[in-house]
């Protein structure tokens, strides 16, 4: 019973509170019904053994718990034979549209849609589903955390109706100067200054957060209002109208947290209560979660938690040290986040933000009088200055890209961290092991990243029915076609290498002309350096570097392109690897005839890039008994017309003891060279 007591008494219920519907909210992802349903039942339990003390807490888990299952875990599309529908969002291409609490999503095209209309509409729903590569950004994984759960196909609209003030706020905006476009109406797509921040990592000071409220309510309280009591006391009209234009805008997550807190202390303020900063936050977000319980797979909100456990201020009676403890404290809390989420370190976007954050707060304050027709000169005037400030700090911003790290690798980090900043009490030791942990921070991920970078191994990228292949060796990338395939991520090979951490490409070989087999080889020269690129028509014969030695077969006066392939041939630590492009039969006819590719790979490939991604104009029955390839990849997948691999290919290959593996739509392989073992591709915890 003292144990319940205690339990009951040490316990803050709002923080409990506001944590089992976060982990109920994490459930989603859950496909086992029986193990959601058990952490269902956990927190039930355990509110019911409280439900005397705390009886509206969990009166309010058992509605959420309702709510969160009926529209959002199971989905079900409960309005089916409503159809009319609410324009929720528009963007240049798509729509997402509402009924009830469940969003659609429709490819827009020429129809032209305004948010805040309700059209009739009748076409057929079909579930999102998430696929592709884990290292690339998901754009149905993206809808899906918006509760996007239907892609309507199919469709015809047939009436629309201008429905609430959400529709004439946004005509406005589509009237309005480009800088208040940004600021009041957060219209951020397409828009030039924006995708200059998003070079630098600083989109989040486009957020109307504190960091412009506050400062802007601090100046009316003291020189407009002069400490007025009635204006303390009627400030909530502003935060209301405040409360409403955060629901003009659909509810931004950073804006209603701001807006909820302004709420509270303006009720702290007048009703003389006090709430404890966890129990307010804990409250606020339970606040968020019940408008869209999936804000938690924000970016922001990890961002915010992090903030809300960790970020102290470090007092310093000399002023600069103040600055540059706290600055460095930042630096400490939020580079492991850049990492994880983006694979980089941006080194200066703290100083730059220095800089940025008067003129981005001179430019909101003044937007707020954006229907007065005479700011308009000055808008553009901000807008251009800030545009070439961001431009200049993009063309001379520090940035490296360090790959990945795990989720262990953050778990650790940040209790070393919450541990170093709590109880060494020490000031000097203090400031020390604070450096130490900037400094872990920092190499911990390029280490461990660079150390796999020398493991010798083959790499085939899902990229549909297209190739990319890359290898690394003793920290060098090189790749075998850098192209993907009809519907397939275009950047999915530049985001892969991101995410090992690669800045430089060794080489690149091009088997051919054909856009499957090049189309990233353009992004992958913006983004990394590449010392040689070698296409089928360079001519080149062999190449040599260190212990690899290759010969690439070339013919260039077929009319079948694919015939054109570059045949290669890589020898390493005394293992055959040969790349056959797109070859086909009539090609690898030739090849039986070719003495010098017969003395490279008769009956020793260990690794054979299956031809034309598997297709039955490759890989003829004589071909492959003559080189016997222990193991094969086929870089295809079935798409329409393209049912890549094929049947019959299959059965030669496995005829001839060739341990096959496809990507299939579905999975990335790894080839260990030395020791001749292939693992899938997955995402590391560490």
């Amino acid at each position: 019973m003292k144990l319940y007591q205690d339990l009951y008494e040490r316990i803050n219920w709002f923080v409990f509170l506001a944590v089992s519907i976060v982990i109920t909210i994490c459930t989603r992802n859950i496909k086992s019904v029986g193990v959601s349903c058990s952490v269902y039942v956990l927190f039930l339990m355990i509110f019911l053994m409280y439900s005397n003390k705390i009886k509206y807490l969990s009166l309010i888990y058992v509605i959420f718990l309702l709510y969160f299952c009926i529209f959002f875990k199971f989905a079900p599309d409960i309005l089916n034979n409503y159809k009319y529908f609410y324009v929720y969002e528009v963007k240049d291409s798509y729509a997402i549209l509402q009924k009830g609490p469940v969003k659609y999503f429709i490819w827009v095209g020429e129809v032209k849609l305004a948010v805040g209309e309700v059209v009739l509409l009748v076409g057929e729903a079909e579930k999102i589903s998430v696929n592709g590569n884990f290292w690339d950004f998901n754009f149905n994984q993206l809808l899906l955390d918006k509760n996007v759960v239907f892609e309507i196909k199919d469709f015809v609209i047939s009436k629309t109706i201008p429905f609430d003030l959400r529709y004439c706020f946004f005509k406005i905006a589509n009237k309005s100067n480009d800088l208040v476009k940004l600021m009041i109406f957060q219209n951020k797509t397409q828009d030039q200054l924006y995708k200059n921040l998003l070079s630098i990592n600083l989109t989040y000071l486009l957020n109307i957060s504190g960091l412009y409220l506050y400062p802007l309510g601090y100046f009316v309280q003291k020189y407009i209002a002069k400490n007025n009591k009635k204006y303390t006391k009627y400030k909530i009209v502003i935060i209301l109208m405040f409360g409403f234009y955060v629901y003009l805008l659909r509810f931004p997550p950073v804006m209603l947290k701001v807006f909820i807190l302004m709420a509270f202390k303006w009720f702290e303020r007048n009703y003389k209560f006090n709430v404890s900063r966890y129990s307010k936050l804990s409250i606020t977000w339970i606040i968020i979660c019940f408008i869209n319980p999936y804000y938690i797979f924000n970016v922001g909100f990890i961002y915010s938690l992090i903030a809300i456990i960790f970020l102290k201020r470090i007092i310093d009676k000399k002023t600069v040290n103040a600055i540059l403890y706290n600055l460095l404290l930042i630096n400490l809390l939020f580079i492991p986040l850049q990492i994880y989420f983006d694979y980089k370190i941006y080194w200066i976007s703290q100083v730059q933000e220095i800089f940025l954050v008067p003129v981005l707060s001179l430019s909101f304050f003044l937007c707020v009088f954006f229907w007065i027709p005479l700011f308009d000169p000055i808008y553009n005037f901000l807008y251009k200055s800030l545009f070439e400030i961001t431009k200049i700090f993009g063309e001379y911003n520090f940035i490296t890209n360090v790959g990945s790290v795990g989720y262990i690798y953050l778990i650790v980090y940040y209790i070393l961290f919450f541990v170093l900043l709590n109880f060494f009490f020490v000031k000097y030791w203090k400031k020390i092991f604070t450096i130490f942990l900037l400094v872990f921070s920092i190499t911990g991920g390029v280490v461990s990243n660079q150390i796999k970078l020398h493991q010798p191994v083959i790499e085939m990228l899902n990229v549909g029915n297209g190739n990319s292949f890359v290898m690394k060796y003793k920290g060098k990338i090189f790749m075998f076609d850098a192209g993907v395939g009809l519907g397939a991520n275009q950047s999915t090979a530049v985001n892969y290498l991101k995410y090992i951490g690669v800045e430089k490409i060794q080489t690149i070989f091009i088997s051919h002309n054909h856009q499957d087999h090049y189309n990233q080889v353009d992004e992958l020269k913006e983004t990394f350096k590449i010392k040689n690129i070698i296409y089928n028509y360079d001519g080149i014969i062999n190449y040599e570097f260190k212990d690899i030695k290759i010969n690439i077969f070339t013919e260039t006066f077929n009319s079948d392109e694919n015939d054109n392939s570059q045949v290669i041939v890589l020898k390493i630590f005394n293992k055959t690897i040969l790349f056959m492009g797109d070859a086909t039969s009539k090609r690898e006819a030739r090849l039986l005839n070719d003495k010098e590719f017969l003395k490279l790979t008769k009956g020793q490939v260990d690794l054979l890039q299956v031809g034309h991604h598997g297709s039955k104009t490759s890989s003829t029955k004589e071909f492959i008994k003559m080189i016997k390839p222990k193991t094969c990849f086929v870089s295809g997948e079935k798409r329409g017309k393209l049912q890549f691999p094929n049947s019959e290919t299959i059965e030669t290959l496995l005829e001839n003891d060739c341990q096959l593996y496809s990507t299939s739509s579905q999975n990335s392989y790894r080839y260990n060279i030395k020791t001749s073992s292939t693992v899938k591709i997955k995402k590391e915890f560490f």
